[in-house]
């Protein structure tokens, strides 16, 4: 065989497999496993209204209470939840993020307990250096307020 036929060869291969596979969908991808998220949130004994969540530090919006996530991959997730006070526009109610694991085909459940924080203010150290609060976010503040007088 000389160069030419292997050309035409190759060729008429190429067009063969083109023409085999043209205008076949590939294979579908593997599922994704994925399960359900029952969340409830508790302002002292009693049941909140509606809350904010944040799923792995993405805020998802508001939710009425209880809510229910459905479709979350499989795994380990980080939720946390919030509430604005409506009796004060200064006050929220949140919760320390907790890590819920998602099994498949599943419903985990948790409940959360809100407590109110105070709000953000800013103050001045002993150094003159000025201090706001959230700084210290997770955190135990202590504060004493005293006079030079």
């Amino acid at each position: 065989m000389n160069h030419f036929h292997i050309k035409i060869l190759s060729l008429s291969l190429l067009l063969l497999l083109l023409l085999s596979y043209c205008g076949k969908s590939p294979s579908d991808p593997p599922a994704i496993p994925t399960g359900s998220l029952r969340i409830a949130a508790w302002i002292d004994t009693n049941l909140v209204d509606s809350m904010a969540v944040q799923l792995d530090n993405h805020d998802l919006g508001m939710f009425p209470n209880p809510c229910v996530l459905s479709d979350l991959v499989s795994g380990r997730h980080q939720v946390a939840l919030s509430k604005k006070d409506p009796a004060d526009s200064l006050v929220d109610f949140n919760c320390s993020p907790k890590i819920v694991k998602i099994n498949s085909n599943d419903t985990t459940k948790i409940e959360l307990l809100l407590t109110k924080l105070a709000p953000d203010f800013t103050l001045e150290n002993l150094n003159h250096e000025q201090r706001v609060l959230q700084d210290f976010r997770g955190k135990v503040v202590f504060l004493v307020f005293f006079s030079y007088t």
